[in-house]
């Protein structure tokens, strides 16, 4: 929620036309399109580890380049960055779990899920708002970035297996 909405006004507050920030805009969900298909039949056959520490690691390093940038095309070409990051992340986190709940509590995970992504999408716009209004939109690109950067860290050291037989005999 925070980078949906913070990039949008930052491109805005720095002056670019309707054009430009709508085309800024549209790259955040164009890869979406192209990718998530393909990346589901990939985690089908290789795992997610991978993908996951990719997707996290091109937003953090998408938002990083928020931070630096003031060229539209630029930007235009982080948003792209940013939008396979998110297309390797949404099919990842669906199948994680998918995998985590049993058949009869996909319902329950699909409700939590549900939730947190609008309560994301609620907090996020706040939180952007006041960091851009306190400490300007770069630096809330920067603290940001750093934040993400060091979930790709995280990403690769926390284990994605998860056995559901191995799992019942520990």
């Amino acid at each position: 929620g925070f980078l949906s909405i913070s990039e949008p006004l930052y491109t805005n507050a720095l002056g670019f036309s309707d054009f430009m920030i709508g085309l800024i805009f549209a790259g955040f969900t164009l890869p979406i399109f192209f990718i998530s298909t393909l990346v589901g039949k990939y985690i089908d056959v290789r795992g997610a580890k991978g993908i996951l520490t990719a997707g996290v690691s091109l937003m953090a390093l998408s938002t990083l380049g928020f931070a630096l940038a003031q060229n539209p095309w630029v930007l235009f070409l982080l948003s792209l960055v940013a939008g396979v990051g998110d297309a390797l992340l949404l099919p990842v986190i669906y199948t994680m779990l998918d995998k985590l709940s049993s058949y009869h509590g996909k319902e329950k995970i699909s409700g939590v899920k549900i939730f947190s992504e609008s309560f994301g999408y609620f907090l996020g716009p706040l939180i952007a708002g006041l960091l851009a209004g306190l400490i300007g939109f770069q630096n809330a690109f920067w603290y940001f970035g750093l934040f993400i950067a060091m979930l790709v860290f995280t990403t690769i050291f926390v284990p994605l297996n998860h056995d559901p037989i191995r799992d019942r005999r520990h």
